[in-house]
């Protein structure tokens, strides 16, 4: 089966609506809030909210995007960094109404000349002035080692002029794309220094793997203003972003999934600090907290965040046999496996009509002493994954007397036309959700198979899903959705 990311151009796709997003962003508002209605059981298509509205980000000439992530500031506006197909880094603002795509302003803030396979993959924070800060890891092309660079702006920030980056990490090894679109490898102390982790390589000759930790307090812009700490090594391992999580007082905690090389499994590992974390502060041991299934079948995906007292709670999602969303909190002893308490949130997870695949994707954020977790889905009657859930607990989380409450904030089941002797068979959510008060920014990726029909199958279970062996095409396009 051949798989092809249409351009702007391509003659398939100039007569649908997609081809608003070529220039300025496409929007859809939905046909009703109701996500139960008839209308919103239709099968494939263009981006509908379940609740106010939704719209593509703005490009330039080429709308495939990767990378979106959102962040709100304290005046309300929304915030968003996304990178292009053609290496071009974007920051985007809106000040209201943002479910329309005439809200939204985007500049191009970086360009990174790639080829064949080449990628960039932005990664967005604001600072405690709400000023946008954002690294971009860089891969020129599928033999090229990467550069993760920073990018800062102080003042009129829809203004290029105003940008400043630099390149602060080389390495041997390529992250691979979707690696670093699922990870929250950047992040922000209370007092603004940046900090940035992975697991990679010394050098092209280098077999260990280190987990390191790099970190910048002022004029990050500079190279000779950012150190390094190595906290673990692990010999013949594969390379990994690293999550970050930045807790009350200073508390580090990074969580990655260790795998060797060949292997079809690796283990959810997480690494702790309590204070000086990134000068000479004690880190624990890595604890494994879980096995996950990572053959090319075979998507895991995680999400760190901390209460409010300060601990860590880690939400991942397999997809080995069965696809589970398991909560991992560190009730205890968080250096010793005994301080953890695991519960598969999947399984309380209660929709109209079933739900598949529930937490690719997933964002976890606390809520006060709430816990929220967004993540992709599919429905019972949705061969592709096309909902954005949100499900909400108060309290005992991580236990089964824990009780989850779920929404879906988002869905892309409109049916578009298909074109000649290409069919038009839905448009999946394709990569990481990234979730804030009010709104959630995801990828949407419309398909249409050419050449041959494409073949639902429908599993013992009543699960739907396309099996063809046709040529498939689709946009990538940078979505978000409002939903208060």
């Amino acid at each position: 089966m051949n798989v092809t990311k249409l351009a702007c151009c391509t003659p398939l796709v100039m007569m649908m609506s997609y081809l608003t997003a070529c220039s300025s962003g496409g929007s859809s508002s939905g046909p009703s809030d109701d996500v139960n209605s008839d209308d919103n059981e239709s099968a494939g298509g263009s981006v509908t909210a379940a609740s106010t509205g939704s719209a593509y980000l703005p490009t330039g000439d080429e709308p495939n995007t990767v990378g979106l992530q959102l962040a709100r500031s304290g005046d309300g506006s929304l915030h968003a960094s996304y990178a292009d197909i053609g290496g071009n880094v974007f920051y985007g603002r809106c000040d209201g109404n943002c479910e329309s795509p005439d809200a939204w302003q985007s500049i191009e803030i970086a360009d990174v000349d790639i080829d064949f396979g080449g990628y960039v993959v932005p990664r967005l924070e604001l600072d405690s002035q709400d000023r946008p800060r954002i690294v971009f890891h860089a891969v020129p092309g599928s033999f090229d080692a990467g550069n993760t660079h920073y990018a800062e702006c102080n003042v009129d920030c829809l203004n290029t002029a105003n940008w400043r980056s630099e390149a602060v990490l080389g390495h041997g090894g390529n992250l691979l794309e979707f690696r670093l679109v699922n990870t929250d490898w950047f992040a922000l102390d209370p007092d603004g220094t940046v900090v940035i982790s992975y697991l990679v390589q010394n050098g092209l000759v280098d077999t260990d793997k280190h987990l390191r930790l790099l970190s910048c307090e002022s004029a990050c812009t500079s190279n000779a203003s950012w150190s390094e700490r190595i906290i673990a090594t692990y010999p013949f391992a594969l390379g990994r972003p690293v999550s970050i999580a930045i807790g009350a007082e200073g508390r580090m905690y990074l969580t990655t999934d260790i795998q060797g090389i060949s292997a079809d499994t690796a283990a959810l590992t997480w690494f702790g600090c309590v204070s000086d974390c990134l000068d000479d502060g004690a880190w624990t041991d890595g604890v494994a907290l879980q096995t996950l299934q990572t053959d090319l079948d075979s998507l895991p995906d995680l999400s760190l965040t901390t209460a409010p007292g300060g601990r860590p709670a880690i939400a991942a999602f397999d997809d080995a046999d069965r696809s589970s969303l398991t909560l991992h909190y560190c009730s205890g002893d968080c250096s010793t496996q005994t301080g953890w308490v695991q519960q598969d949130v999947g399984e309380s997870i209660d929709l109209p009509g079933g739900v598949y695949g529930a937490g690719y994707g997933v964002d976890a954020r606390f809520d006060g002493d709430a816990l929220e977790l967004v993540f992709a889905a599919k429905s019972a009657d949705s061969p592709l994954r096309q909902l954005v859930v949100a499900t909400r607990c108060e309290q005992d989380c991580a236990s089964a007397a824990g009780t989850w409450e779920s929404r879906v904030l988002a869905r892309t089941d409109r049916t578009e036309a298909g074109q000649g002797i290409c069919l038009f068979i839905g448009t999946r959510i394709s990569s990481s959700i990234s979730a804030v008060p009010g709104a959630v920014g995801f990828t949407s990726e419309p398909q249409w198979a050419c050449g041959t029909d494409p073949v639902l199958v429908i599993s013992p279970d009543g699960e739907r899903y396309y099996d063809n062996a046709a040529d498939v095409r689709f946009f990538e396009l940078s979505t978000v959705a409002v939903t208060e």
